[in-house]
């Protein structure tokens, strides 16, 4: 249980309750980098699809947007209560029913379960980690809620669909990347790094790119992974998960 419950709670990285922290980051195969465009951009270029979809508002179109989200994380195999909240959330912003999920929420939300469940400090978020986490995903994304989809600027807040997206992406780069098993004060110093040799080329190569790891990479290892069960709604895994977003103001 003691082991089940770290994982769980590495995944507070994430967006609630699961990062695979256990056996994860060591399981062979994990360390390896994207190998191309192709490797990557597919996973990227159906959520911004499913995005611009949604950009209507139309319930249906953001459903399929959230589920997409969803299917191109760890999370794939969630439990259907975990994206029925997500969803009705995210439906409730754009309807102008709720607000936007606050940076420092989520930031004090995973420090906590660092703390809570003794992960190593490099699971750490911090709120500039965080904004700079979120610039570099508009690179691939653009369309969240009411976002600018031509500057591709992050605003104060983040929608329920970004809080997600952004949480889940960072959980893997931090249990699969090499460039995120760092402080996260070092993540940030490289990156504004690799942000201002951009600057200075054009047009971007991959090595002016943010580094990324696909998920299809972590997928092919999962039989070599201790995975908590997401798709049992009575799982500790799910209750967790349900715990982080109440901390994060969903609405159940």
């Amino acid at each position: 249980m003691t082991n089940l419950l770290r994982v769980v709670g590495a995944i507070g990285l994430a967006v609630g309750g699961v990062l695979l922290l256990v056996k994860f980051a060591h399981a062979q195969g994990a360390h390896r980098m994207a190998e191309s465009d192709s490797d990557l951009m597919p996973g990227y270029a159906q959520v911004e699809l499913k995005a611009r979809t949604a950009y209507g508002n139309e319930p249906q179109a953001v459903r399929a947007f959230i589920d997409e989200v969803f299917e191109r994380s760890i999370l794939a195999k969630s439990a259907l209560s975990i994206k029925d909240r997500v969803f009705r959330n995210e439906l409730a912003l754009r309807n102008g029913h709720r607000g936007w999920v606050s940076a420092d929420d989520l930031v004090n939300a995973v420090n906590e379960n660092v703390r809570r469940f003794n992960l190593p400090t490099h699971m750490r978020l911090t709120k500039r980690q965080l904004q700079m986490a979120r610039e570099d995903l508009r690179f691939y994304v653009r369309h969240f809620a009411f976002g600018n989809p031509l500057r591709g600027d992050v605003s104060e807040g983040l929608s329920p669909a970004e809080t997600v997206f952004v949480g889940l992406d960072l959980a893997l780069q931090k249990l699969a990347n090499p460039e995120y098993q760092v402080e996260p004060e070092e993540w940030e110093r490289r990156t504004a790094e690799r942000r201002a040799r951009a600057k200075s080329a054009r047009p971007l190569n991959k090595g002016q790119q943010p580094v990324k790891v696909s998920v299809k990479l972590v997928r092919i290892t999962e039989p070599m992974v201790s995975l908590p069960d997401f798709s049992d709604e009575s799982s500790v895994a799910v209750y967790e998960m349900h715990a982080f977003l109440d901390r994060l103001g969903f609405e159940r």
